[in-house]
């Protein structure tokens, strides 16, 4: 079980705890350890899981704003962030279901959830939410899912897209000379550009690993991303959200987003029951773009 500490703990100034993350490194399902960051706060437990390429603190400016009503961790999934590849290579996305209920059972101590855990993601953290549910039905009490990046049964246009951001993510700088160089690069490129600069801040201090020399280089190396997009299909799990996902689910779509996420979160409302509400202002990356609203609408739909 994670041991509770408060969203600020005495005598340490807030930037400089959150500047500081000291993850607890718990046994993974593939017999690697996965790192859960812990954020702090009081009351039910609400358990955040990342998009492709990301890690748990990107959460943090997410999470800042709730932890007046919840306790918020967030684990950095297998090959992200401080959590390595599992020992099998194993990028199909149960495995990333299977990482969120090793923190799900660290985070409330094994109990399964108690029926008070509530699950936050983003993309690829989205999926994972439904497919850990899936393989453990209770642990969560609900799901709070923005724009999953689901995938049953790939068709051309679909595999297509996938290939395209596989190539994208192979073609990654892996390595800068530092990381202020490094955050300044990713401030002149979309879609990192349009982050919140403390997010920002958050995806280069943490994602990025010391490397000899004085380079700095990404814990989620380009071909572990690349790989994770080629896996994104699961064939079969259409049917088995259908029948078998039974805890409730709010589904949200930046305004701004491409009409594929909208087509996936009206298939997943449709296949959940879910609702489906939209984040104004936001893309794909409204979790980083307008954080603090995020959490406004998480406090108003699922901290009742």
């Amino acid at each position: 079980m994670l041991e509770k500490r408060s969203a600020t703990p005495a005598g340490i100034p807030a930037r400089a705890e959150r500047a500081r993350p000291a993850p607890v490194r718990v046994p993974g399902p593939d017999g690697e350890p996965v790192a859960i960051h812990d954020f702090g706060g009081d009351g039910p437990v609400l358990l955040f899981a990342h998009a492709t390429g990301m890690h748990g603190w990107m959460w943090r400016e997410v999470a800042a704003s709730l932890t007046d009503r919840a306790r918020c961790v967030a684990p950095d999934l297998r090959g992200h962030g401080d959590s390595p590849l599992p020992g099998s290579g194993d990028f199909a996305w149960w495995g990333f279901g299977r990482d969120v209920l090793t923190a799900a059972s660290a985070a409330v101590g094994g109990d399964g959830g108690g029926g008070g855990l509530v699950g936050v993601g983003h993309s690829m953290g989205a999926t994972a939410l439904m497919f850990a549910e899936l393989a453990a039905p209770g642990t969560f009490r609900e799901l709070f899912l923005y724009e999953p990046a689901f995938g049953s049964e790939p068709d051309e246009e679909s595999r297509g897209r996938v290939g395209f951001m596989a190539g994208i993510a192979r073609k990654r700088r892996a390595a800068f000379p530092s990381r202020a160089e490094a955050l300044a690069n990713f401030a002149r490129k979309a879609p990192t550009s349009g982050y919140q600069a403390s997010v920002l801040h958050d995806y280069v201090e943490h994602g990025f690993a010391d490397a000899p020399g004085g380079e700095v280089r990404l814990k989620c190396r380009p071909d572990v991303e690349a790989a994770v997009y080629e896996h994104s299909y699961t064939p079969g799990a259409a049917g088995r959200i259908e029948r078998e996902l039974q805890c409730p689910v709010t589904l949200m779509a930046g305004d701004r987003t491409d009409e594929s996420h909208h087509a996936s979160v009206a298939l997943l409302a449709r296949l959940t029951g879910g609702r489906a509400v939209r984040l104004v202002g936001a893309t794909h990356f409204g979790p980083m773009e307008r954080p603090a609203a995020l959490a406004a609408e998480i406090g108003r739909l699922v901290l009742r």
